[in-house]
């Protein structure tokens, strides 16, 4: 019984690591997290200590978890080396700002100048990469901190030492109690991509098993569950992705010298389950199958994802199989095989350790503002100019009808006009705007609720001011700081029972506060300078279709191995094209996403199609031309097509820059090759292409139009 009960904790503690991995890989949130909070919680007492010891203002010490915090979030440069000198630069801007803040506090007025004088700064340094980002939001927050938390003149030079023993304290809580160790987090990475490719197979089991409990396959169920699967597999390759940035940015020589080789098992893994996702879209295409082999195929498909799961042989009986499940569970022993193959040169390479070896540490990876975007035709600004004119204005604004509503507290419309411009285009700010309003509702509902209930249990609350900031900065990332919006404004709700100033007319002064800094913002960034989303989604698919041409136009048709480009450089370009294709997605989530604020249109399509195109372009890569296709006359007719397709996407490209360009839009569409219905190969993969740049050239064209008549789209 005993050992049924281990087994059955041990059952649910594996899931709930692997749902955290599959939610966070590499522990990346969690690892900031808890560098945030001990640094957070060692910074109070240490300040705390010293303060009261010399009778200071017990403020500072809120001055300093407010650099703790904030330090733990933002800086995230590539490198450890470059995190450090960020760190070490930070006590200079930060002590500049802070005493400036405190030294204009009997003229409100020159306050106020410098305050917007600081924000527009802040927010042009941006351009100029992460470590200014880090810099900026920092000094914005040292600057703000004296108005949140009065501090005299007198205590400048202790304001200055909780500043210095802060960002102590968080440098050694990031760089020696939680070090880096690149092997292992390399390994976490590394279990975090084979979770999701196993989640693939789960998804795809739930779609066999979903379709044989309801026999009738309607169109609309079958493209929910094209777009679960989609999903799935564009989680696996932002691991990819994640794992080549962290391989390129490691301070490890060791960890570099592996990249190449780690690369490539990745590309080849991710590959396979794109196959077998393309044959499952060509068995449920065809129809007809009968309830008994949709559950066999979901039968394997499961089976299948707990051998990824425990790096197991997968034997898919072939001869207890059904004829039409066969070439299926050929297709999933094969790319089984891949990812042993692949694991087993990944681990060598990770030099990994047991899993009771691994140490939580790794670099965190901190809000990265997108200062960039299309600019406006009719402007030569810089994005990072025009952001902070914006920023600029609207914080100002803010200051002015939050401080006619409440003297005291104008500050909070400020900040939250100042801190929804961290997105590239009107649409962006738009969603901050609404979400941090939504999510400090809720946070100030929720956290009266426990303070009514808890009020007067002071150990209780502390604890949950902790778990507070802790989950605020774990998902500092995510929903457009929805979470951290919700938790911090839930802390704010309790910390203030804490200090017994906890009254609901101070909770809807946060709200109503909250609410004018995110209404200002949203007027300012729709009509002063505004950046278009669209336009911003248009210059990123561009981008994408400007990569895809090249890529296209140097791509022979020959198996790789006989090519001129070897296979790794033929990595190195799709994933370039990966990488763009991930950019679009940022930029278009304001519209596409779950809760849209703006108007879809045909923008989701437009996005499945670029998709799409990047799936043939990527196979058209690596599958090897069939024995006697693209040969002789059909080669070069092939040829030819693959040419006329890399430059109509280079022109789409060019007329979704430069409006002007679409008329060169109005050649003849390309036609398909006739044997572009042939199950594999190049013919039907550029027939496919075909397709999909006939969309996005119509969209381009409408695009283009549109733009000129300075019509929404």
């Amino acid at each position: 019984m005993v050992r049924a009960t281990n087994t059955r904790s041990e059952f649910w503690a594996e899931t709930w690591r692997e749902s955290i991995l599959a939610f966070d890989p590499g522990y990346t949130y969690f690892r900031t997290a808890l560098r945030g909070i001990t640094s957070v919680i060692l910074s109070f007492f240490a300040i705390s200590i010293v303060v009261s010891h010399f009778n200071q203002p017990p403020t500072l010490a809120f001055f300093g978890v407010i650099i703790a915090q904030m330090s733990a979030i933002v800086i995230a440069d590539a490198t450890r080396r470059q995190q450090q000198i960020t760190m070490l630069i930070l006590p200079i801007p930060a002590g500049l700002a802070v005493t400036l803040s405190i030294l204009l506090s009997p003229w409100q007025e020159a306050r106020l100048i410098a305050f917007l004088v600081v924000t527009f700064a802040i927010v042009y340094i941006r351009r100029f990469g992460l470590r200014w980002l880090a810099l900026g939001i920092i000094t914005f927050m040292s600057y703000f901190a004296p108005l949140f938390f009065p501090i005299h003149a007198s205590a400048i030079p202790w304001a200055l030492n909780a500043l210095l023993i802060s960002c102590a304290i968080s440098y050694a809580i990031r760089f020696w109690v939680f070090a880096d160790r690149p092997q292992r987090l390399l390994m976490l990475h590394l279990r975090s991509f084979h979770v999701r490719l196993a989640r693939v197979l789960d998804r795809l089991s739930v779609a066999f098993e979903e379709l044989a409990g309801v026999g009738d396959q309607s169109e609309a169920m079958l493209e929910e569950h094209r777009l679960h699967l989609r999903r799935a597999v564009v989680r696996v390759n932002e691991s990819s992705l994640l794992i080549e940035q962290f391989l390129n940015s490691s301070d490890s020589n060791a960890v570099r010298a592996k990249a190449e080789k780690i690369v490539m098992s990745l590309f080849e893994q991710e590959l396979a389950f794109r196959k077998i996702l393309v044959r499952s879209e060509e068995l449920v295409r065809g129809r007809g199958l009968d309830v008994q082999t949709l559950h066999e195929l979901g039968l394997l498909a499961r089976r299948a994802a707990s051998v990824v799961r425990s790096q197991g042989n997968f034997d898919a009986g072939f001869d207890s199989v059904s004829p039409r499940v066969r070439d299926f569970a050929k297709c999933l022993t094969a790319a089984l095989e891949t990812v042993r193959t692949c694991s087993r040169g990944q681990d060598a390479a990770a030099g990994v350790e047991s899993e009771a070896a691994i140490e939580m540490a790794a670099p965190g990876l901190g809000v990265v503002a997108n200062a960039g975007g299309a600019p406006a035709a009719s402007l030569s600004l810089h994005p990072a100019t025009r952001q902070a004119i914006q920023a600029t204005l609207a914080t100002a604004l803010a200051s002015m009808v939050g401080y006619a509503i409440s003297p005291e507290r104008w500050y909070w419309a400020s900040l939250t006009a100042f801190l929804i411009f961290a997105g590239a285009s009107r649409g962006e700010t738009l969603q901050r705007a609404f979400t941090r309003v939504v999510g400090t509702a809720g946070g100030l509902a929720t956290g009266f609720v426990v303070a009514y209930v808890l009020s007067g249990h002071k150990s209780v609350e502390w604890a949950l001011v902790i778990a507070c900031v802790f989950f605020g900065v774990y998902g500092a990332r995510l929903a457009f700081g929805f979470w951290t919006a919700t938790l911090f404004s839930a802390m704010i709700a309790i910390l203030f029972d804490v200090i017994g100033q906890f009254s609901l007319h101070i909770l809807v002064l946060r709200l109503e506060e909250t609410a004018i800094g995110a209404v200002i913002g949203a007027l300012v960034s729709a009509y002063v300078l505004p950046t278009s989303t669209r336009a911003t989604v248009r210059k990123a698919l561009a981008d994408l279709l400007a990569t895809m041409s090249q890529v296209l136009r140097e791509l022979p048709l020959r198996p790789p191995a006989q090519a001129s480009l070897s296979r790794m450089e033929i990595v190195r370009r799709l994933r370039r094209v990966d990488r763009d294709l991930q950019a679009l997605r940022l930029a278009a989530a304001p519209i596409t996403s779950r809760i849209p604020i703006m108007k879809q249109g045909d923008l989701p399509l437009i996005l499945h199609d670029a998709a799409l195109l990047a799936h043939f372009l990527r196979h058209l890569a690596t599958a090897p031309a069939p024995a006697g296709e693209a040969a002789g006359d059909d080669e070069v007719q092939l040829s030819l097509l693959k040419s006329e397709l890399a430059e109509r996407m280079s022109r789409i490209a060019e007329a979704l820059r430069t409006p002007a360009a679409a008329a060169q839009l109005g050649a003849p569409e390309l036609k398909a090759p006739a044997a572009a219905s042939a199950d594999s190969g190049p013919a039907r993969l550029l027939g496919g292409m075909v397709s999909s740049v006939s969309q996005l050239a119509h969209f381009a064209a409408d695009a283009s139009a549109s733009s000129q008549g300075k019509k929404p789209i």
